[in-house]
């Protein structure tokens, strides 16, 4: 799903934000040589929209691509988060003009309250990191999108599936 904002330049962060994202907790072992030997483990989340695996505690990056839009030229992707934000989206004329949709980055909320009044599946919400340096963007729903992420730690919250 697109992020859809006004914001036209991305914010640069002076210091880090702590930010929440929905993944599936996924414990990979590490196996010795004797093939019944664990050696240890190590926790990765998997989002299930596009399968990305973060490993906890690394630095991910990547490119954030906005392009500018209208109702005319809204594409599949921003049009399911069009209808999914409708009421906060269009208050006050929001999205009758142009738009800014991204797509590529790493999407995130900006409170945990924000997850749970989303439309996702049946996942953990994992704390994350948006280190200083990053680019980010925001909407008007407590969503944003950034260029570097660090996922710290699964909180213990299952997020349930509301439709």
């Amino acid at each position: 799903m697109c992020l859809i904002t006004k914001q036209k330049e991305p914010i640069v962060l002076e210091k880090d934000m702590v930010v929440y994202k929905l993944g599936g907790k996924v414990v990979v072992y590490k196996i010795g040589e004797v093939a019944t030997t664990i050696t240890g483990s190590v926790e990765i989340m998997r989002t299930v929209h596009q399968a990305h695996e973060y490993i906890l505690g690394e630095l991910n990056t990547t490119e954030i691509r906005c392009t500018e839009r209208d109702r005319e030229t809204a594409s599949l992707y921003d049009n399911k988060a069009l209808l999914h934000y409708h009421s906060a989206l269009f208050k006050n004329g929001y999205l009758l003009s142009h738009f800014i949709s991204i797509g590529p980055g790493f999407h995130w909320a900006t409170t945990v309250e924000r997850i749970l009044a989303g439309i996702s599946g049946e996942e953990d919400i994992y704390k994350c990191i948006v280190p200083a340096g990053s680019q980010v963007y925001f909407d008007e729903t407590h969503l944003g999108v950034s260029d570097k992420l660090i996922v710290k730690e699964n909180l213990n919250i299952k997020f349930k599936r509301k439709i």
